[in-house]
């Protein structure tokens, strides 16, 4: 018996190459460690805040706004939207006209 486990050991050459760690190799595996247990946690906590807003969602829990709002109600009038288009026109030219290199007195709307 005692031939067959030298034989095992000898084959799968178990306890060779055994040295001491460097303190280097030492940290550098604790850090590893220190990222792959923070990778885990951040996944487990993005899985469990999926599930949890899909379980609101589904249960009709979740809204996107506190209450009912109510829809704008105000009226145009055909003077407001005549004189609205004849703005656009005003600006339709000038704009073709500072286009076109003719100088026009263009004034800063930020100002």
């Amino acid at each position: 018996m005692l031939k067959d486990v030298t034989k095992y050991v000898a084959f799968w050459k178990i306890g060779a190459g055994f040295k001491a760690v460097s303190p280097r190799e030492v940290r550098a595996l604790t850090h590893w460690k220190i990222l792959m247990a923070g990778f885990l946690l951040m996944t487990l906590a993005i899985l469990f805040t999926s599930v949890w807003i899909y379980r609101d969602i589904g249960r009709g829990e979740f809204f996107s706004s506190v209450g009912p709002v109510s829809p704008k109600t105000s009226l145009l009038t055909k003077d407001e939207l005549d004189s609205l288009a004849n703005d656009f026109e005003t600006r339709r030219v000038t704009f073709e006209q500072v286009k076109s290199g003719r100088s026009t007195s263009v004034v800063d709307p930020s100002r």
